[in-house]
């Protein structure tokens, strides 16, 4: 679980560096139906929100993708 911490860190402080912080952005987490997004939005060390956020998956969770 660190791991996952320091790579949503790692992101806020390339979010930082790159985007002004009185400038909205937005996020868009593919893969794992959004998990990371939504560790992104949940995780209390994460401060610098975007104004929304997109979470899609390759596949639907449930469905048989075949």
């Amino acid at each position: 679980m660190m791991e996952q911490v320091r790579y949503l860190i790692d992101l806020q402080e390339v979010i930082r560096a790159v985007i002004p912080a009185d400038e909205p952005f937005y996020m868009l987490a593919q893969s794992y139906a959004g998990l990371i997004g939504v560790r992104y939005l949940t995780r209390p060390e994460i401060t610098r929100l975007p104004a929304g956020m997109i979470l899609s998956s390759a596949v639907l969770p449930n469905t048989d993708a075949r």
